[in-house]
């Protein structure tokens, strides 16, 4: 694995001893960067954007060498030169901004490093006896000048004498780049046979000085140091997440090796499913734990092999049983769960009725529910359970609300002799009819004629049913007379305005000039409104006191007999 820290922060790695870099476990890479570098100096504890002098040495500047534990925070100094982009032209050090990365810098000219050099201190603070290092590193340098500088690595167990690495040593060109930009190269190598004890330093140095070419120099530096002690050939390592059955499985690689190039993948998925795919995705096709395997190799021939579970949790199976799937407005239903999961618990219910006008009602999160459906249409009511690993399961059943018919209708008396007008109301689909005059006759036509066999009064009735099934009856009396004609219908006789009823006052006129009485019954045949009519060009109820609803208004004359619907609002 890799940790990542900058200079500025390696006083957490240090100890009051030393307070260098601290190296505190094999096989781990530590990653150094500049990125909090400022150039404002050097001390053994350094404030915010400074270097730590217990972690580094610099020679060969003009004002003079930084020492391990000196203190060099002085301004405008070979040693605080500040932030640059390049071409800076004063010699010292710098933190030099690449595009977005700061490297440790310098600009070397005839007394300013060369030659100089920089030296990194490390500290094995681990209990193992380190026998190899792998080191990598950035060169950066902006060749805008027409002379060769060199940078070259050497390492020490006493910062005495150093050991040179020639495959290491880095020289910029002595032919100026007439549009100069920065240029970064790598360098590594693995040192092998090499003893650092427990508690024991160890030492980087990149020494710089003129090579060839006349002239100024380029500004170059370093960044992105990695050391790795006692490094595997490779190290095998992944990671990934349970999952809830269905879902895919993500698996990321995270292996690493220093010192070679991984050639091979292979996974293992614990479901016989072999892949070698770098990052795989995975599809689990039954719920349970899986021991995942991953064994990764190198060009040199060595491999490495890491285990890991992954679980994928079963999901709940969601299920309930509603009291009806259909019903008449207003109604109703029971909602009993019956949910399951095969591991685990059922966490969290949550009911819903797509009832958005019910409000609050609309939702619920108890085991079992109920709702009241007050409005016509069909409504899909859902119930997500939840298990306590976080699976979710959805079940649904649409219920139908369907609306109430209003039975109505008006009729007209020849004799025995009645025509039946029906006037039901409903707002959707279609009604049946079934009319029981109260003689012992019944029909399903919708405006029958019926002929009465002898004077009488007789209790009409109509019911209506929609397609829906939703019934609604009315009643009324009629008599019927084998002499002469006792009820006329005629809907000259009078009017009335307005239908339907929305302020509360209903105009009469009739047209006959004649007196006459004003009935307004409910559907159930009782008489809500009775007033007599003594101007016969025009009068007017208050309804004011009469609730929303279908009614029939009857006039009643000396003669004549009128009987239509009114609508109340």
């Amino acid at each position: 694995m890799k940790t990542s820290l900058t200079i500025a922060a390696l006083l957490i790695y240090c100890s009051i001893a030393f307070c260098q870099l601290n190296i505190d476990q094999t096989n781990k890479t530590f990653i150094i960067d500049f990125n909090d570098f400022n150039g404002s100096g050097f001390c053994p504890i350094p404030a915010a954007g400074q270097l730590s002098s217990n972690t580094w040495s610099i020679k060969g500047l003009s004002d003079g060498n930084l020492n391990f534990g000196d203190t060099k925070v002085t301004a405008a100094t070979d040693f605080t030169r500040g932030i640059h982009n390049g071409l800076a032209g004063t010699g010292g050090v710098y933190a030099f901004n690449t595009g977005n990365n700061i490297i440790l810098g310098v600009q070397p000219i005839g007394s300013d490093f060369t030659p100089g050099s920089f030296t990194l201190k490390l500290h094995n603070t681990t209990p193992d006896t380190i026998k190899s290092l792998f080191i990598s590193y950035d060169i950066f340098s902006m060749n805008d000048q027409g002379r060769g500088n060199s940078l070259n690595f050497s390492f020490s167990t006493d910062s005495i004498n150093y050991v040179t690495i020639a495959a290491l040593d880095f020289i910029t060109s002595d032919v100026a780049n007439g549009n100069p930009v920065w240029e970064e190269i790598n360098k590594n190598i693995l040192l092998s046979g090499i003893t650092i004890s427990p508690t024991a330093n160890f030492y980087f140095r990149w020494n710089g000085d003129d090579v060839n070419g006349t002239g100024n120099r380029d500004e170059y530096g370093i960044d992105n140091i990695s050391v790795t002690a006692n490094p595997l050939p490779v190290t095998a390592a992944f990671t990934t997440e349970n999952v809830c059955f269905g879902n895919d499985v993500h698996f990321t690689n995270e292996s690493v090796s220093v010192i070679d190039s991984i050639i091979s993948t292979r996974w293992n998925f614990g479901d016989a499913v072999i892949d070698s795919t770098e990052n795989p995705i995975h599809n689990y096709t039954l719920p349970g734990t899986y021991s995942v395997q991953l064994i990764v190799g190198v060009s040199q021939g060595n491999e490495d092999t890491t285990h890991q579970n992954v679980t994928v949790y079963p999901r709940p199976k969601a299920q309930f049983a509603s009291s009806n799937t259909s019903g008449c407005l207003p109604f109703q239903i029971s909602f009993t769960d019956s949910s399951t999961v095969t591991s685990g618990n059922i966490f969290s219910h949550s009911w819903n009725f797509s009832d958005p006008i019910s409000g609050l009602s609309n939702t619920d999160t108890a085991s079992n529910s109920s709702h009241l459906f007050e409005r016509e249409g069909a409504f899909s009511c859902q119930l997500v359970v939840v298990s306590d690993f976080g699976c979710a399961d959805s079940s649904s059943v649409v219920i139908t609300a369907n609306p109430i018919p209003v039975s109505n209708f008006g009729y007209s008396v020849s004799g025995t002799s009645v025509s039946f007008i029906d006037s039901s109301l409903i707002t959707s689909g279609n009604l049946n009819y079934s009319w029981n005059f109260g003689d012992g006759d019944t029909s399903s036509s919708t405006n029958p004629n019926h002929n009465y066999i002898s004077s009488g009064t007789y209790t009409v009735c109509l019911s209506v049913q929609s397609t829906g099934g939703c019934i609604d009856s009315t009643f009324q009396t009629i008599t019927v007379t084998s002499v002469g004609v006792t009820e006329i219908k005629s809907k000259n006789n009078f009017r009335f305005y307005p239908n339907p009823v929305n302020d509360g006052v209903l105009n009469i006129d009739l047209d006959n000039n004649s007196n006459g009485e004003v009935l307004i019954t409910n559907m159930l045949g009782q008489v809500v409104l009775q007033k007599s009519i003594d101007d016969p060009n025009s009068t007017t109820l208050d309804l004011t006191g009469i609730l929303p609803g279908s009614y029939m208004i009857t006039l009643i004359t000396e003669n004549n007999k009128e009987t239509s619907q009114l609508i109340v609002q």
